[in-house]
């Protein structure tokens, strides 16, 4: 995979999102979506960009952007409420998928607005349950919400690691 734009970031993370295998991912540059998916949303986090990946994402449901900033904690309050649904604004309703609630866990806990549990999980289980999410074996919504969460603890030491 050539150098990871802030443009290319922000799409991988949205096509993450929508439960799909990007076509970057492949053995030779990054082998998983455990590995690429939250690789993605670390530098989309360093740049500033993650009210981008709602923005994006309502440009691509309703064709704007208004009450983006609400997006991530209306689909944490749904999940949380075991919806499989969220509307935003006026709009249609939208799908909760499991890589959805898992993106939103970790870019809540970016931004501070994740779980205050403290979570603890092993490398190999943590990014065994960053596969299950993404890759659509898991199909728990609140799981994966929840593995976001864990997800995004682990990011944001990395981020502070290696700035």
């Amino acid at each position: 995979m050539s150098k990871l734009t802030a443009d290319m970031a922000e799409n991988l993370v949205l096509t993450c999102m929508y439960g799909q295998k990007p076509p970057e991912l492949t053995e030779k540059s990054i082998p998983s979506m455990a590995i690429g998916c939250p690789a993605a949303l670390i530098r989309v986090a360093r740049d500033g960009g993650l009210d981008n990946i709602y923005k994006k994402m309502m440009i691509g449901y309703r064709g704007e952007t208004g009450r983006t900033n609400e997006v991530g904690d209306a689909i944490r309050k749904a999940t949380e409420n075991d919806e499989t649904q969220v509307s935003i604004g006026k709009g249609r309703p939208i799908d909760i998928t499991p890589a959805m609630a898992w993106t939103t866990g970790v870019i809540l806990t970016y931004l501070g607005r994740g779980s205050d549990k403290r979570l603890t999980s092993t490398d190999e289980v943590r990014k065994r349950n960053n596969t299950a999410c993404l890759e659509g074996t898991q199909t728990d919504p609140y799981i994966c919400l929840n593995v976001g969460y864990l997800q995004g603890q682990r990011t944001l030491r990395d981020a502070k690691r290696y700035p």
